[in-house]
């Protein structure tokens, strides 16, 4: 059976992709993105109930938070490509559900890990870049300024712990293991979006361009943290 949502959550991730690539269609945008968001809201408990239950009750909870916050961000960001754009009120209401959402992903790392002050290190290293590539005139950020550098910390501190969850472990447990890789395609998908709202040097068949890799890794990343419910 979790197959076969696997194989509809593929559908609806297809759908969504070409929906983003039309202008036909582009109007559908937000309710492809709801649909496919409820894909992984879905399949998460549905992975939890009926795989090997190593996962406990506590931590699948902050685990669906975490994918509530980040359908809530999808979806408003996918309103505000209709409604605003990236300057608006609908976008920053997206980028700050994503934010909690982040947050809520490094409680719930931070429950098998501890806290070490190397952690800061990457996430710091995220917030540099960022700023860099606005002074640079690489991106133009104006009023996202300060969001875009809060969030570039949060995203950095989520992936640094997924990832050094499964080093510490060697690799062999499944469940960090697709955390982790689920973590860093996410990273990659803000890494794309960022440009593909903010660049500077982009024209509309590049945007289109972006927003299938975006989405691509978004879903996808989000599709191994919901299975990771499984192990």
């Amino acid at each position: 059976m979790l197959q076969i949502l696997v194989l509809v959550y593929l559908v609806l991730l297809g759908q969504l992709l070409f929906v983003g690539g039309s202008r036909r269609f582009f109007k559908y945008y937000p309710i492809s993105k709801t649909c496919a968001s409820a894909g992984f809201l879905v399949m998460a408990p549905f992975a939890w109930l009926t795989g090997q239950s190593n996962v406990s009750a506590t931590a699948f909870t902050i685990c669906m938070v975490a994918l509530v916050l980040c359908a809530a961000g999808d979806i408003l960001l996918g309103f505000a490509n209709i409604r605003g754009g990236s300057q608006g009120s609908i976008f920053k209401l997206g980028v700050m559900a994503f934010g909690l959402a982040h947050l809520v992903f490094c409680a719930l790392y931070y429950t098998e890990s501890q806290f070490y002050l190397l952690d800061l290190l990457p996430p710091l290293l995220c917030v540099t870049i960022t700023f860099l590539l606005e002074k640079c005139k690489v991106l133009r950020l104006r009023k996202m300024r300060v969001p875009a550098l809060c969030y570039s910390f949060l995203v950095g501190l989520m992936v640094t712990k997924a990832v050094g969850l499964t080093v510490w472990d060697g690799f062999y447990d499944q469940r960090h293991l697709l955390l982790a890789i689920g973590s860093v395609l996410f990273i990659v998908s803000d890494i794309i979006l960022v440009f593909m709202y903010f660049g500077t040097a982009l024209n509309d068949r590049k945007r289109h361009i972006l927003r299938f890799f975006n989405l691509s890794t978004y879903y996808i990343g989000v599709l191994l943290i919901a299975l990771s419910l499984f192990y």
